[in-house]
């Protein structure tokens, strides 16, 4: 009987040889030869890798560091109330008067909604000063006797109510809370469930030099001379820097724009321009748009400039068009031709047609300075 038969035999039987091990000595040694051991130290073998494998789980599972508690802050779940809440504030918010404001949350309440805006500005970029006038319909979710909206830096000077019939509701408390940017109306009357509601704004505020808000930009001409122009940057949360709103992105609402301006400049708004008439006792021209399609208060946009402009049309009949200053607008042809193209690639690559009526891109120099400043919006 061969070697090789011995082995065989004693690993059936599970007798061992002569060393202990159930493997013929020489066998170890010869070309093609296998170890084997018995079930008994596999069976061992295999539970320890087991057990280590566990062991290392656990060690990773409970030495690894905790994580913060994710905490949802977007558009309410179904089933969920969409009230806001919000831990009370150590020390109870002041209004500017010095009376305690109502409202503690920096959320909106839910009370009412906006429908519609209608907004009227007379900036004047010599003396930095503009005034407002804002209309904004909206409807009354709950029953409630209070309205708060956002106003950042601005000075209200007056406010009215009136219901879907123009009957005048007063008007008891006004108060401002500049820590939240809001303001809070008293209403003499219950505002009833799923009725519609209009209230009446002025206000006026400086243009700032800055990157957001409705803001003064500059530039400098061919010949050194430095030109003003007035433009906005509204997201995250600056349109209330620029009129009274409700300034959160789920609140959206249809839109509708007058600004004056001088003669020598021209204006942009989201939409199209839809009347250009002199004001009445002015030298002024009064530029009146298009109402825009329902959106968040971030997307809105306008300026007041003196730049030149070049402008396309798509395969769609859609107008793209390049706002820059009168020395640059030469090099303003390869984004314009780019622009067009990308457009029309992206509406026979997503197989959706564009859906607005037009789509410009405008030249801020000083975003130049500051190219994590991109806009969302679109003129």
């Amino acid at each position: 009987m061969s070697d090789h038969d011995v082995d065989d035999i004693a690993f059936l039987t599970g007798s061992p040889n002569e060393s202990g091990f159930m493997v013929n000595k020489r066998a170890m040694y010869e070309p093609g030869a296998v170890m084997v051991c018995s079930q008994k130290r596999a069976c061992c073998v295999v539970t320890l890798g087991f057990v280590a494998i566990i062991a290392v789980a656990l060690i990773v599972a409970f030495t690894k560091p905790g994580c913060p508690e994710a905490t949802y802050t977007g558009e309410p779940l179904p089933g969920q109330s969409i009230r806001p809440t919000s831990s009370p504030p150590t020390t109870p918010p002041t209004a500017t008067n010095g009376e305690l404001f109502p409202w503690t949350s920096v959320r909106l309440p839910t009370h009412v909604r906006p429908l519609h805006y209608d907004l009227s500005l007379h900036p004047n970029l010599t003396s930095r000063y503009v005034k407002g006038e804002l209309t904004i319909k909206l409807t009354a979710i709950e029953e409630t006797q209070q309205i708060v909206i956002h106003g950042h830096d601005l000075n209200v000077t007056s406010y009215k109510l009136h219901n879907k019939y123009e009957k005048p509701i007063g008007i008891s408390k006004f108060l401002e809370y500049p820590a939240h940017q809001q303001l809070y109306l008293k209403l003499d009357e219950i505002l009833r469930r799923g009725s519609n509601y209009t209230l009446r704004l002025s206000y006026e505020f400086t243009l700032k030099e800055g990157l957001e808000g409705f803001y003064l930009s500059s530039y400098k001409t061919a010949n050194g001379e430095k030109r003003y122009i007035a433009t906005t940057h509204f997201e995250p949360t600056a349109a209330r820097a620029a009129f009274p709103c409700f300034d959160e992105p789920q609140l959206k609402a249809k839109f509708h724009l007058s600004i004056y301006r001088e003669p020598h400049q021209f204006t942009l708004f989201n939409m199209p321009l839809q009347t250009s008439v002199k004001a009445e006792d002015s030298d002024l021209i009064l530029d009146q748009f298009q109402e825009s399609v329902e959106m968040s208060t971030y997307l809105v946009a306008f300026v007041v400039c003196d730049y030149d402009h070049v402008t396309n049309k798509t395969s769609n009949n859609v107008s793209v068009s390049v706002y820059a200053p009168p020395m640059m607008i030469s090099q303003a042809s390869y984004a314009l031709r780019m622009a067009t193209q990308i457009l029309d690639f992206y509406e026979s690559f997503f197989g959706v047609p564009y859906p607005l009526p037009k789509q410009g891109s405008f030249l801020f120099a000083e975003l130049r300075m500051h190219l994590g400043y991109l806009c969302s919006s679109w003129l």
